[in-house]
């Protein structure tokens, strides 16, 4: 499982429930499409709303965030945390170093 390094130290009902939703072919089609429609180029048909939103962060701008950040996750690498400090300078950032994707279980 590639999102969780520790995931056979989870709990096994944790376990079962990370894993149920890819259990079959059938039940990663939303998976799939959900990656396919992380827009990678202005050409992609969903990168213009993702701008909006970014451009609309700015009234949240000077409002206090905290970000905790799973330095190991593969998906959102740390690029994406600077990013985010960025739109929200008046952030606090808790970096968890034996942490990926699934900040929450892990």
């Amino acid at each position: 499982f590639m999102a969780i390094d520790r995931l056979a130290a989870l709990p096994p009902a944790a376990r079962e429930g990370l894993l149920y939703p890819y259990s079959s072919p059938a039940n990663r089609i939303a998976v799939d499409a959900f990656v396919r429609d992380i827009p990678m180029t202005k050409q992609h048909r969903t990168w213009a709303v993702l701008e909006r939103l970014e451009q609309d962060l700015e009234i949240l701008r000077n409002k206090p965030v905290q970000i905790v950040w799973g330095v190991r996750d593969w998906c959102f690498r740390m690029e994406c945390c600077r990013r985010l400090q960025s739109l929200f300078p008046a952030n606090q950032t808790r970096y968890l170093s034996d942490v990926g994707h699934y900040v929450m279980e892990e």
